[in-house]
């Protein structure tokens, strides 16, 4: 059977999130590593920390990091096949490089941790805010965002979820103002992210120097599974590759939609696979294909029993 694994991102972390599975070997060896990186339990965190404190950028990014790699490492060890194309939604696609073999843990590690503390000095908290607008249509989304913005002030279309859901981001004030215009523009819903950076946006240029030269201190090597890019949507031929598209994943749009039709077109799969707690990318897949299987893989018990289905 071809499949895809997808890896969620920011948005997809809780309190809890790990249930009793919490303690599972593959959890608890990731966020043992990730927590000696960054220096903080984030085992307790996650267990009974505050959603103030998992909301943060750094901490989220390196948890949902850790737990994406935990779940393919689970996979393999169950004896779970490759897949046949391999994509994370943000933060997330750093999981499908891992679990691809494009980069170790350990340098993804820092890598998420320093892209994640530039993300937040280029952005201090209460400046920026994101929110997802469901029932407008992208090209409104945009051009609402375009009447809005100026030269100092900015909101953009920063994800492309679904043909229902577009995610804006930009100054807290222009992404409230743009809201409230998409409302009356006949969106069903608009909701903040529970997110302390506004992703995938022109605020972020700041930080791109300095990332850029992180990035080219790790080795980052062409990945053994083809992993569908956010910043374009296409793979990468060589390690080269795969940094230039993390520099541009920063601030360019991530073309989810256009991603999943990508995976079920060009790839041919019958099954997309959501790795890790959760299951938003499988609510917004099944929005956006209709003719294959859509999976939430979302503990380690729903994990085995794909292992044995695929």
């Amino acid at each position: 059977m071809s499949f895809a694994f997808v890896f969620p991102g920011q948005g997809s972390q809780s309190i809890g999130m790990f249930g009793n599975e919490l303690y599972v070997n593959a959890i608890q060896e990731t966020l043992k590593e990730a927590s000696d990186i960054v220096g903080q339990d984030l085992i307790k965190l996650v267990d009974g920390g505050s959603p103030q404190e998992i909301n943060k950028t750094v901490n989220t990014q390196i948890i949902m990091l850790s737990s994406g790699v935990a779940f393919f490492k689970s996979w393999k060890q169950a004896g779970g096949k490759d897949p046949t194309i391999m994509a994370g939604h943000s933060l997330g696609e750093y999981a499908a490089l891992v679990s691809a073999g494009a980069i170790t843990f350990v340098d993804s590690l820092k890598l998420v941790y320093k892209r994640a503390t530039l993300m937040q000095e280029a952005v201090p908290v209460g400046t920026g805010a994101i929110a997802a607008i469901i029932g407008l249509q992208p090209e409104k989304i945009k051009n609402i965002c375009n009447e809005i913005s100026s030269e100092h002030r900015i909101v953009q279309a920063a994800n492309y979820n679904s043909p229902i859901q577009t995610v804006i981001a930009g100054h807290k004030e222009c992404v409230e103002k743009a809201m409230q215009m998409a409302l009356s523009s006949g969106a069903k819903r608009t909701i903040v992210l529970p997110m302390s950076v506004p992703s995938h946006c022109d605020l972020l240029e700041p930080m791109l120097g300095e990332f850029e030269e992180a990035l080219n201190q790790i080795e980052i090597n062409l990945p053994q599974i083809p992993v569908l890019q956010n910043a374009d949507s296409t793979t990468a031929e060589n390690g080269n590759d795969v940094k230039t598209f993390l520099l541009k994943q920063i601030v360019n749009p991530v073309d989810w939609t256009q991603i999943i039709n990508k995976v079920v077109k060009s790839y041919k799969v019958s099954k997309i696979i959501e790795l890790g707690p959760g299951k938003i990318l499988t609510g917004l897949n099944k929005r956006i294909v209709k003719s294959i299987e859509v999976i939430a893989a979302g503990s380690f018990s729903d994990l085995h029993k794909q292992v044995k289905q695929t």
